[in-house]
């Protein structure tokens, strides 16, 4: 995820988001009330968002700015949560660095062609800003629109992009998953790496509009492959949010478990 990111009062942040509830639970700080913000961004329960959507698949609403923007700032009009979640999808950085796929109704991503020998990892170059410009460009947008409301951004897992490469899409079994896994482990470890790598750089493109805090979320795994999370990728992980800067601290006050977060592409 990302956004703003608090410097302190002289940094490029104004002092009211500083002074933020939200921002202070990210520093362990007393809050006035526990801070809120609505998950999923926006979703499907506001009429306000089923309307701007009509008509726009879920991955050209996250590369239009003028969309991002709309639909990140509708549960903060509507609801005044304490800070807003910049409207995107956890693949976007793989659709911008070519990688054939779409967000399927009902479905989720579809990748065209799936990542299952070593061949395939060409499909995975380097993320450069220039291939998110959009990001660049929403997040400058929303920061003049926001005020004082800090900004969250998110990323997904590199586990979680890996399955969906080698799957083809979601799965319940991961049969195709688990086999590169325990079959070769090796190409395991650098599909993982690479995408730690990408989702580190994702950041970047956030950094030139603009950030006031980035957090990353598990959004999946499977309870058969979160048992061998730690023989198979949470290194990466790890090495993901390392990478993109993503945490610091895990901010006690804002953990939340959302079972179903995976859930409800577009």
């Amino acid at each position: 995820m990302s956004a703003n990111s608090s410097q302190g009062p002289a940094g490029r942040q104004n002092a009211a988001t500083y002074d933020s509830p939200f921002m202070k639970a990210c520093r362990r700080e007393a809050v006035p009330h526990t801070p809120v913000w609505f998950m999923r961004q926006a979703g499907r329960s506001l009429p306000e968002y089923r309307k701007v959507r009509e008509g726009t698949a879920m991955l050209e609403s996250c590369m239009r700015p003028d969309l991002v923007t709309e639909i990140t700032l509708q549960p903060v009009r509507r609801h005044n949560v304490d800070a807003a979640i910049y409207f995107s999808d956890i693949v976007v950085p793989l659709k911008a660095i070519g990688v054939d796929l779409d967000i399927k109704p009902g479905i989720g991503p579809v990748v065209e062609n799936p990542i299952r020998s070593r061949a395939d990892l060409a499909q995975l170059r380097d993320l450069t800003p220039e291939d998110v410009h959009y990001v660049t460009e929403a997040i400058g947008m929303l920061t003049g629109e926001l005020g004082a409301t800090p900004l969250i951004g998110f990323a997904g897992a590199p586990f979680t992009l890996a399955s969906y490469l080698v799957e083809g899409g979601p799965s319940r079994n991961h049969e195709h998953t688990k086999a590169l896994m325990y079959g070769d482990p090796q190409l395991w470890a650098d599909l993982l790496d690479r995408l730690a790598e990408i989702t580190g750089r994702l950041p970047e493109g956030a950094d030139r509009g603009g950030r006031q805090r980035r957090a990353a979320v598990r959004l999946m795994g499977g309870r058969a492959l979160a048992r061998r999370l730690p023989a198979f990728g949470a290194a990466r992980v790890g090495e993901g949010l390392r990478r993109g800067r993503l945490v610091r601290r895990a901010p006690h006050p804002l953990r939340r478990r959302h079972r179903r977060a995976a859930r409800g592409h577009g």
